[in-house]
């Protein structure tokens, strides 16, 4: 399933660890975020939208045979104007999926994908951190959302979908923001992304 990975933040709530890395790039048991990302889309067809920090997220991917398309964005864009301006990456494809890459949820999305209908399906999920079902950063989009979004400027994908109509899809599983510091410390002190799973091949 074709895959749009949204890196291109400031990452603002991890400050200083972001002050010369995107919040991508933080690494967890020695392998930044971006490694678990990948190993849990493993087979997706990757879009990456990728902002100031660009070259050490292009690095990484080349350094470990991650085959990927960019998306460069000339400011911080927010999840929304992300999302626009990656329209001419998308347009021969009728559904496909969106990630914010500070959250992690374990569910199939070629599953859902298949399952999904209409404009948008939002992904909600209970927060592993204070047991709150929210938004979990993950949306299954037709190609014609774009007819409903701006012209790229920075706006927030989940603010502008409250004028759209879009399906939610709750999970069962449960999901983490490692955008936080906290977040970040409960992913290094629990056991999520240890195991064979997350291993180099």
């Amino acid at each position: 399933m074709r895959t749009l990975i949204l890196a291109g933040g400031k990452g603002t709530r991890l400050l200083p660890l972001t002050n010369h890395m995107p919040k991508i790039m933080v690494p967890i048991h020695g392998k930044p975020f971006l490694h678990y990302l990948c190993k849990w889309l493993k087979g997706h067809d990757l879009v990456i939208s990728v902002g100031e920090y660009k070259k050490s997220i292009k690095a990484w991917c080349k350094d470990n045979n991650i085959l990927a398309e960019f998306i460069e964005e000339p400011e911080a864009l927010g999840t929304g104007g992300a999302l626009r301006l990656a329209e001419p990456f998308f347009k021969t494809n009728r559904k496909f999926a969106v990630i914010n890459g500070d959250t992690f949820l374990d569910v199939d999305l070629v599953k859902m994908g298949k399952a999904h209908k209409g404009m948008a399906t939002v992904v909600e999920a209970r927060s592993l951190l204070d047991g709150i079902i929210r938004p979990a950063g993950i949306y299954i989009l037709s190609n014609k959302i774009f007819k409903k979004l701006d012209r790229p400027k920075a706006f927030n994908l989940d603010e502008r979908l409250k004028c759209i109509k879009f399906n939610t899809y709750t999970s069962t599983s449960e999901y983490l923001d490692i955008g936080t510091h906290e977040g970040l410390k409960y992913a290094k002190e629990r056991n999520i992304f240890r195991g064979k799973r997350w291993e180099n091949e």
